[in-house]
């Protein structure tokens, strides 16, 4: 029963990931057209990790890696990790494979979402330092 709950929750968030990257351009003309300000970079000026992600993935749409990069970098690093991730939650839920379960169990450790936390507020206070020097 527990298997069968894992399985029909990995489909439901593979459904979710292909829904998204099917109305992902929608999604960015309407974030053009509403042009939401990010509520960190309105009050102290300072943009936070995410700014720059719209863009980004407008980059990315477009295969243009590089100024995907430019915009905001880390969120195409960690868009790469999700995606990652989610592969291998797929092989784990349908596979018997050992080795696969520890890799995922290694990549999706708690310990690695704390670390991306501070890689974002480093990247952050870095991004706005360098911007603030030049």
């Amino acid at each position: 029963m527990q298997t069968k709950r894992k399985k029909i929750g990995i489909i439901l968030v593979d459904a979710m990931f292909f829904l998204l990257l099917l109305f992902a351009p929608a999604l960015i003309r309407l974030s053009e057209i509403l042009h939401p300000v990010c509520p960190v970079a309105a009050v102290t000026g300072w943009m936070c990790p995410t700014c720059g992600a719209t863009h980004a993935l407008r980059c990315v749409l477009n295969l243009d890696f590089w100024g995907a990069v430019c915009k905001n970098g880390f969120i195409l690093l960690l868009g790469v990790y999700l995606t990652g991730l989610l592969v291998l939650a797929n092989v784990v839920c349908f596979s018997n494979n050992g080795k696969v379960y520890k890799l995922f169990s290694a990549v999706g450790n708690y310990k690695i979402w704390i670390l991306f936390c501070i890689a974002a507020w480093i990247f952050a206070v870095a991004r706005n330092l360098i911007l603030w020097i030049f």
